[in-house]
């Protein structure tokens, strides 16, 4: 297994101030998970590029609150690091 912090980007591709943990397996695990833990592998082309059209190309360059409001994203949540040993590094 791999982890690795990188910059978040927003979704007009600019680092964001947070970073975002990145987890990869390698060798067997990643041989297992594909072969016996993938149920489904979906196109979503036509989607991003409906959300592009909608939601992120009407706001290239603006900096309003509300410039993602109509973008579908996966939920994510903020995993808050509270040992400051850890936190430090």
């Amino acid at each position: 297994m791999r982890l690795q912090f990188d910059p978040d980007h927003s979704p007009l591709g600019g680092k964001e101030e947070r970073r975002a943990i990145q987890i990869g397996l390698r060798g067997p695990e990643s041989e297992k998970y594909v072969k016996e833990s993938i149920l489904q592998i979906k196109d979503v082309t036509e989607f991003s590029k409906e959300q592009y059209e909608l939601n992120v190309k009407p706001y290239i360059g603006y900096e309003g609150k509300d410039k993602y409001e109509g973008l579908i994203t996966p939920k994510e949540r903020i995993y808050e690091i509270n040992d400051p040993e850890i936190k430090s590094r």
